[in-house]
C-alpha cells in the first residue's frame, strides 16, 4: 500500500492499493475485517467495493448490438481529426471546427485548429526533404494560381510523385529557376520534361537542364484544336439555320429584298460549311495522323505537318478568326510537338537492329497498334507482316508496344495532379505558404484507392516512387491514430 497522510488533507491510496482493496472487499463477508486489515476506514472499503460491483455490472451487461466500439477521446485524438478532415476531406478551418463540434461535443477556436496545421505542416516539409530525385527521368510541369498567386508545380509523370509545390509572390523565369536549381540539387536530372508552353518555365527549363527534352504537351493543342472545330460548326449550323429561315421566307414572298437576302444567305452557308469540311479534315489528320503515337514515321509527320499549315492559310484567308492563332500556335511548337515521334524513331532503330529488321518494318507494326490488339481491323493489317517474320513479330511488337506505354506526349499527370490539388486551393480557403508542404505530403502519402495500373492501387505515390514501403502518413506526421482492440 503506498498513502501519504497530512494534517487537514485526505489520504492519497494507489491503484493497486484501491484494486486489491475492492478485490479483498468482494470476496470477504466481513467489512470490518477488511477496513482492519488494510487500516482504513469501513466508509472506503464499501466505496471501492462498490465501484469494482458497477465496472463488473457494466462489462456484462447487454450491449446495444449497433455499438461497433468505444473510442477514447483525448487532446491528441482531437488533433489528429483535424489534420485528417484537412488532409484527407479537404476541409477549411470553419468546417472542421463545426465538425469537430457535432463529431465530438468539443469546442475548439480556429486558431488552435490554424495552429495545429501549421505545426503539421512543419513537419510535412521535414518529411517531403528527404528525398532525393535520382529516380526521376520522365516529368511534368504546370503553374496554377490560388487567389491570384502562383503555384509552381513539378511531378513525376510514371508515380505521379510530386517533387515541388510552392506558392509564390510573382511568378518570373528567375523565380522557376530557383526552385529548379534546389531540385537540381537533390539529384533531380529529367531525361524529359512535359510542359504547355508557359512563358517564364520554359526558358527556366532550358537554362537550368540544357540537356534535357522539353516535349510541348499535346493535350492543350488538341483541346484547342476541338475547340476550335466546335466554335466553326457552330458557325456552319447558324448559318444553316439563317438560310432556311431566308428560304421559307421567300417561298412565303416572292421578293426581291427576300430574294437578295436568301442569295446572301446561301452563299454566307456554302462558305461556313466550306471552311469547316476543310479546316476539320486537316486538324483530324493534325491529331490522329501527326500528334497520335502510333501513326507514320517522322518524315512523314514532318511533310504532312507542312501540308497542313500551308493549306490552313488558305482557309484562315477566308476566315481568319481563331484559325490564324491555332497556325501561329503549331508553327511555333512544330519541333517540340514532334519530338516525341524522333523519341520513338531513336528507340525504333534499336529495336530494329537487334532482330535484324528495317526500321520500316517496325513503324509498320507500330501503325498497326492504332487497332485494338484483339480486333479483326488488326489481324487484317498485320497478318502478311506477322507471315513474313513469324515469331519475332510478337516480339518486336512487345517492345514497340512497350516503347509506346514509357513515351510520354501529353501531360494528362499534371492536370491529373491539379485535379487534386484544386479541393485543397479552393479559393474561399485562405491559408500561408507554409501549408503548401503539408498539401504536398498529403498527395504524396495518401494511398490510391484506384488506379487504370493495378499494380498502384493501395500504393501511395511516394512508395511508387521510391519502390519501397513506407510507414502510414499518421506515423510520418507523428500523430496518434486510434486502433481498435483486436
Amino acid at each position: 500500500m503506498t498513502q501519504t497522510t497530512q494534517e487537514n488533507q485526505s489520504i492519497t491510496f494507489s491503484n493497486s492499493f484501491k484494486s486489491n482493496l475492492a478485490y479483498e472487499a468482494l470476496s470477504s463477508n466481513n467489512i470490518s475485517d477488511t477496513s482492519r486489515n488494510n487500516k482504513t476506514s469501513r466508509k472506503t472499503v464499501y466505496k471501492y467495493r462498490d465501484e469494482a460491483k458497477l465496472a463488473i455490472d457494466q462489462h456484462f451487461e447487454e450491449k446495444d448490438e449497433s455499438t461497433l466500439y468505444n473510442m477514447p477521446i483525448s487532446k491528441s485524438s482531437i488533433d489528429t481529426a483535424i489534420v485528417t478532415l484537412s488532409g484527407i476531406c479537404k476541409a477549411s478551418e470553419r468546417d472542421i471546427q463545426t465538425a469537430i463540434h457535432y463529431l465530438y461535443d468539443y469546442s475548439i477556436s480556429t486558431g488552435h485548429i490554424n495552429g495545429v496545421l501549421n505545426r503539421t505542416s512543419k513537419v510535412a516539409g521535414n518529411v517531403n526533404d528527404t528525398y532525393t530525385f535520382e529516380n526521376c527521368k520522365s516529368s511534368t510541369s504546370d503553374e496554377c494560381y490560388h487567389r491570384g498567386y502562383p503555384v509552381l508545380a513539378v511531378a513525376d509523370i510514371p508515380s505521379k510523385f510530386c517533387l515541388l509545390l510552392e506558392r509564390e509572390d510573382k511568378l518570373d523565369q528567375g523565380t522557376w529557376e530557383m526552385y529548379l536549381d534546389d531540385l537540381k540539387s537533390r539529384k533531380f536530372y529529367p531525361t524529359v520534361n512535359l510542359l504547355d508552353g508557359g512563358t517564364s518555365m520554359n526558358p527556366a527549363f532550358k537554362t537550368v537542364f540544357e540537356k534535357a527534352k522539353l516535349r510541348y504537351d499535346h493535350f492543350h493543342i488538341i483541346k484547342s484544336i476541338k475547340e476550335l472545330l466546335r466554335f466553326l460548326k457552330n458557325k456552319k449550323e447558324s448559318a444553316v439555320t439563317l438560310a432556311l429561315k431566308c428560304f421559307e421566307k421567300l417561298s412565303r414572298k416572292d421578293t426581291s429584298d427576300n430574294q437578295t437576302q436568301w442569295d446572301v444567305a446561301s452563299m454566307n452557308m456554302k462558305n461556313y460549311e466550306d471552311i469547316y469540311f476543310k479546316t476539320s479534315t486537316l486538324l483530324t489528320w493534325m491529331q490522329y495522323d501527326i500528334l497520335q503515337l502510333p501513326a507514320s514515321k517522322p518524315s512523314i509527320r514532318s511533310h504532312l505537318f507542312d501540308f497542313i499549315i500551308e493549306e490552313l492559310n488558305k482557309v484562315a484567308g477566308k476566315h481568319p478568326h481563331r484559325i490564324t492563332d491555332i497556325i501561329t500556335t503549331l508553327s511555333n511548337q512544330k519541333d517540340s510537338l514532334l519530338d516525341v515521334a524522333e523519341s520513338l524513331n531513336t528507340q525504333f532503330k534499336d529495336i530494329a537492329i537487334k532482330h535484324g529488321v528495317s526500321l520500316d518494318t517496325v513503324w509498320d507494326i507500330c501503325y498497326f497498334s492504332r487497332y485494338k490488339l484483339n480486333s479483326q481491323e488488326y489481324q487484317l493489317q498485320s497478318l502478311a507482316l506477322d507471315a513474313e517474320l513469324g515469331d519475332t513479330f510478337d516480339l518486336i511488337e512487345d517492345e514497340v508496344l512497350n516503347c509506346m506505354d514509357t513515351t510520354y506526349r501529353t501531360s494528362s499527370v499534371i492536370e491529373n495532379f491539379n485535379s487534386r490539388l484544386r479541393p485543397y486551393i479552393d479559393a474561399r480557403k485562405g491559408f500561408k505558404s507554409n501549408r503548401y508542404s503539408f498539401i504536398q505530403f498529403m498527395l504524396n502519402h495518401l494511398p490510391f484507392k484506384r488506379s487504370a495500373n493495378q499494380e498502384h492501387e493501395g500504393k501511395s505515390a511516394a512508395e511508387i516512387f521510391t519502390g519501397k514501403d513506407l510507414p502510414e502518413w499518421t506515423e510520418l506526421l507523428n500523430l496518434t491514430r486510434f486502433k481498435r482492440p483486436a
